[in-house]
């Protein structure tokens, strides 16, 4: 909602999400809302996606914290969903740590949003 009023309130301002917990949000949720802010925003938005480190984003929840080797399959299963219904892509997963059938988002954005990945793993990087 803050990002939404930021967008409509101004022209050049840039944009950005910090790091989304990919372990506790859902890639359809996070592409659908990244893409309405970017076309809101006129392509201003920069998109922060992290596997998850707090365990009290879980447990909150109800849910039990994965390894981190878990955390970070699912992060990289949901970094490449959103990326591709960001595109445009139909996305279909039935991995898992993720199910999507025939997933799409109903909207052309104006660009793509720029990436950013939080954490220290290795594995990560080459997602950039």
């Amino acid at each position: 909602m803050a990002l939404t009023s930021a967008a409509v309130a101004t022209e050049r301002l840039g944009l950005g999400t910090a790091v989304i917990n990919c372990g506790v949000r859902e890639p359809l949720d996070i592409a659908g809302d990244a893409a309405t802010l970017q076309t809101i925003s006129g392509g201003r938005l920069t998109l922060g996606l992290g596997a998850g480190h707090t365990p009290s984003e879980w447990s909150q929840l109800g849910r039990e914290r994965p390894s981190p080797s878990a955390r970070i399959d699912r992060f990289e299963t949901v970094v490449r969903a959103v990326v591709a219904l960001l595109a445009g892509d139909r996305v279909s997963v039935d991995g898992t740590h993720l199910s999507l059938a025939d997933a799409r988002l109903e909207m052309t954005l104006p660009a793509l949003p720029k990436l950013l990945v939080g954490g220290g793993n290795p594995r990560l990087v080459w997602l950039v």
